[in-house]
């Protein structure tokens, strides 16, 4: 699971911040947005001669049904980065926690067509950042641990009602570190506070929280899962949130959530295919210890 990890009300959000104005969410795509298109790993189409109806929300919105043809066509990765990307993952499945678990209505033809719009605005608004030091000079700073190969940043200004769901103000962004550099993987939207999110698109966003993470005490980053290890502490739940996937996962870019190591062996595929940026000289073990 890639999705993990922001504390409970997140403790590094001045009062303020969730003393914004409560205003509808803006779930409009950005002004220009072209539709008609999709991306990679997801169509929002129907089938030559069938109904909107027959679209396969599976794979759009991560219920348990993933490309049966994908295959990760990189090169192998060390065995011990295997071993610890499908631990983590596991643990943090542990307390995973739908907002709509048994969501499954299908998509009516102007939630298909509003979905395609928000994957496609959300992905060139946050084409920017496919450089990690771009995001990091915006204001985005890491709050899950750097040394693990999929780290989640945040930007607290973009943490409010007004913003939410604006493809403009992203809340989080997910970068994964290969041999040949961080990778942007993901956008993430958060709820500035506790409660659920919107879903303008029906089933085909949906919304995740987790349930057992720990913060750290000196750090203030989610490193750990409960029972908590001392020098840690568990906030509760995290408040729901969503991505839009920037590599080409096996549920398409709203899954909700492939496991970390997908997440990783995609973000290398991304590379391979010019999708996503590499890094020179990343294949240095000291190059890599740097981008993390």
């Amino acid at each position: 699971m890639a999705a993990a990890l922001i504390p409970l009300a997140l403790a590094f959000i001045p009062a303020s911040a969730n003393a914004a104005a409560s205003t509808k969410p803006s779930a409009a795509p950005a002004p220009g947005t072209k539709t008609g298109s999709s991306m990679n790993g997801m169509s929002m189409k129907p089938k030559h001669g069938s109904s909107t109806s027959s679209v396969n929300m599976s794979g759009m919105a991560g219920l348990g049904v993933t490309d049966p043809n994908w295959k990760y066509s990189g090169p192998p990765l060390p065995a011990a980065e295997v071993a610890e990307l499908t631990t983590v993952s596991a643990r943090t499945d542990l307390g995973h926690q739908m907002q709509t678990p048994n969501c499954s209505a299908t998509p009516t033809s102007s939630q298909v067509l509003g979905a395609t719009q928000y994957v496609q605005a959300t992905s060139e608004a946050v084409a920017k950042y496919k450089d990690l030091s771009a995001a990091k000079a915006a204001g985005y700073f890491p709050i899950t641990n750097p040394s693990y190969p999929v780290v989640h940043y945040l930007n607290l200004a973009y943490m409010n009602m007004k913003d939410l769901l604006n493809p403009n103000t992203v809340d989080s962004l997910v970068y994964a570190t290969t041999p040949n550099g961080p990778v942007l993987v993901a956008a993430m939207y958060l709820m500035p506070s506790a409660g659920n999110g919107p879903m303008p698109y029906g089933c085909l966003v949906q919304w995740h929280a987790h349930t057992n993470l720990c913060t750290s005490d000196t750090t203030n980053m989610i490193d750990g899962f409960t029972p908590c290890p001392p020098g840690t502490h568990h906030y509760g739940s995290t408040p729901m949130m969503t991505h839009v996937w920037q590599v080409p996962v096996a549920g398409g870019p709203l899954a909700v959530d492939p496991s970390d190591l997908q997440v990783v062996q995609a973000a290398i595929m991304a590379q391979q295919e010019g999708l996503a940026p590499t890094t020179a000289a990343a294949n240095s073990p000291s190059a890599v210890a740097a981008a993390r």
